[in-house]
């Protein structure tokens, strides 16, 4: 069915008369960065529900929350290695066992394998020569997120869409394979338009989030008939009932998925916690409709489902 809107308005963030929750999270995590750590903990910190935290903590920060605590269990225990002024055991690095311990790790050898999956470099050699290695190595873990403006515009009310079956191409996304989610679409294309596809409108379905390593299912799909079969190589999902907020998300020139990151780093953290409306955490929706055209001013929503 089609959704009803009232005349959109720009969101306007309003001033925030509590404290970030996040900004507690990033805190608490800083003070206890060596002691056990979980997304449902730091949820708790966060006085958020595991998915809504999981799912904010993702757009904000640009990795899922445990990636986080690794990759800043890593840089403190690279600054204790290199003896960083200001770092607790400054002036005498630690035995690599223990800082293995320290940052959670079973075995030495484990810890060894993931710093140098962060930094390039073996915790060994780093140790016998921070000097040479430092400046690179902490480039490489910034993990510094775009710069990206995007235009994003919350619909008035929310919308109630009934239950429709769609047909589509699917893959677990993690931040380590974002790009398969654009590589999906010329795959999908390939089969559309197919025998019992509905309309001609496409739909990006994120859903199945796994909060502990950060990750999701998106499927590019069509709707499709309910009594038809797909194209072999499709698969079927029933998208329930759910009652949505939209945001209208406006593109610019230029590619596509960064502009996406953009903006859904954008609803999550800003348009969706001032919008007042409560996730349910059911399946998202991007629906590319007739305004999408992959042009400068370009036009999709994002549908969101919340309580009615």
């Amino acid at each position: 069915m089609e959704p009803k809107h009232k005349t959109a308005e720009p969101i306007c963030a309003p001033q925030r008369s509590e404290p970030d929750p996040l900004e507690r999270v990033l805190t608490h995590i800083e003070r206890n960065l060596f002691e056990p750590l979980s997304v449902a903990s730091l949820a708790d910190v966060a006085e958020l529900s595991l998915f809504h935290f999981s799912r904010l903590f993702t757009a904000r920060i640009g990795e899922s929350v445990m990636a986080y605590v690794r990759r800043r269990r890593m840089l403190r225990a690279a600054a204790k290695l290199g003896r960083n002024p200001g770092v607790e055991d400054d002036f005498e690095a630690p035995a690599l066992i223990d800082l293995a311990f320290d940052c959670g790790f079973e075995s030495q050898e484990a810890f060894t394998r993931a710093f140098a999956q962060t930094f390039g470099v073996t915790p060994g050699r780093y140790k016998r020569d921070p000097a040479r290695y430092q400046a690179s190595a902490m480039e490489k873990a910034m993990n510094q997120i775009p710069a990206e403006k995007p235009n994003v515009t919350l619909l008035d009310g929310v919308t109630r869409k009934d239950a429709f079956v769609v047909a589509g191409l699917s893959e677990r996304i993690s931040k380590d394979n974002m790009l398969a989610i654009p590589a999906l679409w010329p795959k999908l294309m390939q089969h559309i338009p197919f025998e019992g596809q509905q309309g001609s409108v496409c739909y990006g379905l994120c859903y199945g989030s796994n909060t502990a390593e950060g990750s999701f299912m998106y499927m590019a799909a069509a709707e499709i008939a309910p009594d038809k079969k797909p194209p072999a190589a499709l698969t079927l999902m029933q998208v329930p009932a759910q009652t949505y907020a939209v945001f209208r998300i406006t593109l610019s020139a230029g590619e596509i998925h960064p502009q996406m990151k953009a903006a859904m780093q954008y609803i999550f953290s800003d348009g969706l916690p001032n919008s007042g409306l409560k996730p349910t955490g059911g399946i998202d929706l991007e629906v590319y409709g007739e305004r999408f055209n992959q042009k400068a001013g370009s036009v999709l929503d994002f549908y969101i489902p919340v309580e009615g």
